[in-house]
């Protein structure tokens, strides 16, 4: 929550209990407020600076992190909001992973009405235009394993919309919580019909719940404890029902129908030997191993973060790191005839890396030749095309009853080809590796001048 008290203090208010921090009464505060029956469970409040904080509870042997953020306003320059993530990230990389984590708060960010590759934290519920602090925040998301709850779920506009003005309507306030505990939070619907509001009219006026004269706390508390006891009584009081499908909107049978489906494709890939059928899978496609060794780069990338994101660390060396850890998972495995739409898939998750070392976004408008120099980290294109040289080298040279030496020759007789361009090949792609290093085949026999002509140094 925001406010605009100054000072880090704590307060007791209604039975809740709050614990804020702010610069001034002017501008930025945020706070979180605790049920009186949680007090307790309070065992650590930190408090970054007057747009962060967090909290951390101990609740049924469960440690649970909660931080009230309060993002940069557009019209702040970006250096005050790439400082805010720092720090934001900062502390999510300091909450071990066996703790759970809400992020909730005001990120001044549109993240837009469709998800447009962010499908893994995005819901597809959204409202707008994303913006540039929408694309900050899915970022953010992403490299955390994160997942925006309120977008989740389908609403009406007016439920949507958090900000509303003369001139626009937004939806800047969002909470955040890590993918697997996607059953911690739930669709809540207003329950609150006209019988219902009669109801609990007739019921306050009964108790008194308007009457009264003298001091006004002591007039507020009774209506306040009137208005608590007939919601309660009238409306109930939900327990909840978390980690249970029953109920949720999306739970239908097409969706057990797929959770079952892969987890059986799982279970066979588990036990496949081969380590191609293992990671082509049946069709016979590499689109799914693309994307899988982008997702295991990513969580490379996300366990050495400490590193890679150290401003002390010299940012040679952040490349040298990068080259070691990360990069040999996003090259792992055979490296066949990729299309240049996985090429692409691979290039974009990679300069996304670079620029997060360096500090850098989109919009800092810097090159990706700039980036690449400073870290002094090659294009992953180039690296591609090396591996595919090396393994076509190394094929080569081999003797003419290898087994590898009788596949390259293999027909195959009675196959007719389809309508249309024929699909991409190893040999095709070798081709086009071979015209732009202007290199032939009879130089594959020696060894070491094929290694240094395809060499790429990064």
């Amino acid at each position: 929550m925001e406010h605009r008290w100054v000072g880090a203090k704590a307060r007791v208010i209604d039975g809740f209990k709050l614990w804020y921090s702010g610069g001034s009464r002017d501008r930025n505060g945020v706070g979180i407020l605790v049920d009186g029956d949680l007090r307790e469970q309070v065992v650590e409040v930190r408090r970054i600076n007057d747009r962060l904080m967090m909290v951390k509870l101990i609740i049924g042997g469960c440690t649970l992190s909660v931080i009230s953020a309060y993002a940069p306003q557009v019209g702040l320059d970006e250096e005050a909001k790439k400082l805010f993530y720092e720090d934001l990230d900062e502390v999510v990389r300091g909450i071990p992973n066996t703790e759970k984590i809400v992020i909730g708060g005001d990120f001044n960010g549109h993240i837009g009405a469709t998800s447009n590759g962010f499908d893994d934290v995005y819901g597809g519920f959204g409202f707008g235009e994303r913006n540039g602090g929408g694309t900050l925040l899915l970022d953010f998301a992403k490299a955390f394993e994160l997942v925006i709850a309120n977008s989740c779920f389908p609403k009406k506009e007016n439920h949507l919309v958090t900000f509303r003005s003369s001139v626009a309507k937004t939806q800047i306030d969002y909470f955040l919580l890590r993918k697997g505990d996607r059953g911690l939070f739930k669709d809540c619907k207003g329950g609150l019909t006209p019988a219902l509001s009669r109801e609990m009219g007739e019921k306050l006026i009964g108790l008194g719940a308007w009457s009264g004269s003298g001091d006004a706390d002591a007039m507020w508390n009774k209506a306040a404890s009137c208005i608590r006891e007939v919601a309660s009584k009238v409306l109930g009081v939900s327990r909840g029902n978390f980690g249970c499908h029953k109920g949720d909107w999306w739970w239908n049978g097409e969706v057990q129908g797929k959770v079952e489906a892969k987890k059986a494709a799982y279970t066979e890939w588990v036990e496949c030997v081969d380590e191609e059928v293992a990671s082509l899978g049946k069709s016979g496609g590499i689109d799914d191993d693309v994307a899988h060794r982008i997702e295991v780069a990513w969580m490379k990338w996300r366990l050495a973060s400490g590193v890679l994101c150290d401003k002390k660390i010299p940012s040679r060396l952040k490349g040298k790191f990068y080259r070691v850890v990360v990069r040999p998972t996003l090259l792992y495995g055979r490296v066949l005839a990729v299309k240049n739409a996985h090429v692409q898939k691979m290039h974009v998750a990679e300069m996304r890396m670079l620029r997060w070392m360096c500090g850098y976004t989109r919009s800092d408008k810097i090159r990706n030749e700039v980036i690449r120099k400073k870290v002094g980290v090659a294009s992953v294109v180039d690296k591609l095309s090396k591996a595919r040289l090396r393994w076509f080298g190394h094929v080569k040279r081999r003797g003419a009853n290898a087994l590898v030496k009788r596949c390259e020759g293999l027909v195959v007789e009675g196959m007719q080809r389809g309508r249309g361009r024929p699909k991409k090949y190893w040999g095709e792609v070798i081709r086009q590796d071979l015209a732009q290093l202007h290199l032939t085949e009879d130089m594959t026999l020696d060894r070491k001048e094929w290694r240094s002509r395809i060499k790429v140094v990064g």
